[in-house]
């Protein structure tokens, strides 16, 4: 039987993608689907929250053309009510120094442009496998203000 090392884990394959609407996300977006995820395109703060509150996806990636300062405040204010669901962080190599203040406010890891789909579903996987085999939580109690 021959098995896919990208095939995302059970419980694993509804991801958000969060970037302006401006930019599609179209090589990514299917990337992912081509490897059996499924990225829901998601434009708006408030839809980010309400999957996050009601536990539908099983990961977030936030885009390169979200600003740090967005990025951020996203972070902190779903770790709130949110703190098991993985949140990585694509950045490009101009916010390269921003990674450790956005794992400071929440984030699970953070990837700089461009970046390897194979490496990031790679973390992905590791990442919604750890959170849900578990059921511990990594993050801090309290986040950077």
């Amino acid at each position: 039987m021959m098995t896919n090392s990208f095939a995302p884990p059970l419980g694993g394959e509804t991801l958000a993608v969060y970037g302006p609407e401006s930019q599609q996300g179209t090589t990514l977006m299917r990337s992912l689907i081509w490897r059996g995820y499924q990225p829901l395109r998601v434009t708006r703060k408030q839809e980010v929250k309400n999957l996050f509150d009601h536990a539908i996806i099983s990961a977030l990636i936030v885009l390169d053309t979200v600003s740090i300062e967005c990025a951020q405040q996203l972070c902190l204010s779903l770790r709130t009510t949110n703190r098991r669901t993985p949140i990585v962080v694509m950045l490009s190599p101009d916010n390269c120094g921003a990674g450790i203040g956005l794992l400071d406010s929440g984030a699970d890891h953070y990837v700089i442009q461009p970046a390897q789909i194979d490496e990031l579903l790679h973390k992905l996987h590791a990442l919604t496998r750890r959170t849900r085999r578990t059921g511990f939580s990594f993050f801090p109690t309290t986040y950077a203000k």
